[in-house]
């Protein structure tokens, strides 16, 4: 039998690995991608803080994550309307649609892998993956 620490490994090399595939497809490093997906799920833009803080990265590493995110086309800094001395990092509409639909790829393998689960069963997973991330 398999154990939690190993099932554990083998789930997150797993998604490490089809979120590099879909990063190299989208011209990014895995970090890029990462980071332009936090900002694509917050629906909204961030601050550089904000992104640190998600990702787990230092304000430093974010700096040149966005500088190269704004170089491929795939966010823009602009200017907070409250306040002009904050600077967002928001998604551009045409790169944004490409994450999107490659985020669209992930979810959907995944639900055609949990399509065949009962509810009570895909309630027990998300209950229990939960868990697991709180947990770390």
């Amino acid at each position: 039998m398999t154990t939690q620490t190993e099932l554990g490994s083998r789930l997150f090399t797993a998604m490490l690995a089809a979120r590099a595939r879909v990063a190299a497809q989208l011209g990014l490093s895995a970090t890029d991608h990462h980071c332009a997906e936090l900002v694509v799920h917050a629906g909204r833009p961030l601050t550089a803080g904000e992104i640190a803080a998600l990702s787990g990265l230092s304000t430093g590493a974010i700096t040149g994550v966005v500088d190269r995110l704004e170089r491929a086309g795939y966010v823009r800094r602009i200017r907070d309307e409250h306040d002009r001395r904050r600077v967002l990092v928001e998604v551009t509409p045409v790169k944004g649609a490409q994450l999107r639909r490659a985020m669209n790829v992930l979810d959907t393998t995944v639900a055609q892998t949990l399509s065949g689960y009962s509810d009570a069963d895909r309630a027990r997973l998300e209950h229990c993956l939960t868990a697991w991330i709180r947990a770390l």
